[in-house]
């Protein structure tokens, strides 16, 4: 459903674009890489795609969110994936929104040809 290889077409954060060049998402069965230029993170996905949006709980095993559990929302959309979290540790978000004076962010990543 969401295996591949992911590149950022647009990053929210708050109400404001955040840049994420050299940023890619790989997607393989219930594991996850983020490759950045800062660094790695990987875990776990746990998708519940019974529900719209499909509820993700991201479980973060390797790099800067090692041993945190990230609820978000998820959707594919042809080749686009988008991706809605509260990296504030609040609740899983209801929307694909990321309000100014919120720690939401919102992602769209493209699926990359190679």
């Amino acid at each position: 459903m969401f295996e591949g290889s992911w590149l950022p077409l647009t990053a929210e954060f708050a109400g404001k674009k955040i840049p994420l060049h050299g940023t890619r998402l790989s997607i393989a069965g219930d594991r996850y890489v983020v490759d950045t230029p800062h660094g790695r993170d990987a875990g776990t996905l746990v998708i519940n795609a019974v529900v719209v949006p499909h509820q993700i709980d991201i479980i973060g095993t390797d790099g800067p969110n090692a041993g945190r559990t990230i609820p978000a929302i998820c959707q594919r959309e042809n080749n686009q994936l988008l991706i809605c979290y509260d990296v504030g540790g609040g609740p899983r978000p209801s929307e694909f929104t990321a309000p100014v004076a919120s720690t939401r962010l919102l992602m769209i990543y493209r699926l990359s040809p190679s």
